[in-house]
């Protein structure tokens, strides 16, 4: 694993627990923490999720996808309904005489129709995922074509959140 690619985890053990730690980790002539990573990795690899795969999802994004679009994919495996009722509010909206729409707006709107019926807030979904939401609904269906104003996505390496 290349040294950018890395991501640190903090493991507070019992001071038993790493001497054992330590004992077997000196058996396979490697460090404590390259061991207790092995041990953790292997531990997520055979885990059995009876919802949705912790892992799994990063195995079917394109190779530039980038941390907004990963994201965006889970939210939609979780909610499998969330395009739809999107596309209900764009075709209501469409129908009323609205030409063009935020997908901001869109995700409000949603909120506040799930508000009553799933309690709380009403459906939790991020705002950062309205642009990609527009681009999938817009894709999905060509009636949707031009509905929402699209910007260009910020390559990486600018400051601030890619869009």
């Amino acid at each position: 694993m290349a040294a950018t690619k890395r991501k640190f985890m903090a493991v507070t053990m019992k001071p038993e627990l790493y001497a054992k730690a330590q004992a077997v980790a000196a058996k396979r002539d490697l460090r404590v923490t390259a061991w207790v990573r092995d041990v953790v990795e292997a531990e997520l690899k055979n885990l059995v999720m009876t919802d949705t795969p912790l892992l799994e999802w990063r195995e079917h994004l394109p190779p530039h996808a980038d941390k907004l679009q990963a994201g965006w994919l889970l939210c939609k495996e979780k909610n499998p309904s969330l395009l739809n009722q999107c596309y209900q509010l764009c075709i209501t909206a469409k129908r009323r005489g609205i030409t063009r729409w935020s997908a901001d707006a869109m995700f409000h709107v949603l909120r506040w129709e799930t508000a009553a019926s799933m309690g709380d807030n009403g459906l939790k979904v991020n705002n950062n995922y309205s642009s990609l939401a527009a681009r999938d609904l817009m894709a999905e269906h060509p009636e949707l074509e031009g509905f929402f104003e699209l910007r260009a996505r910020k390559p990486r390496g600018n400051h601030g959140q890619i869009h």
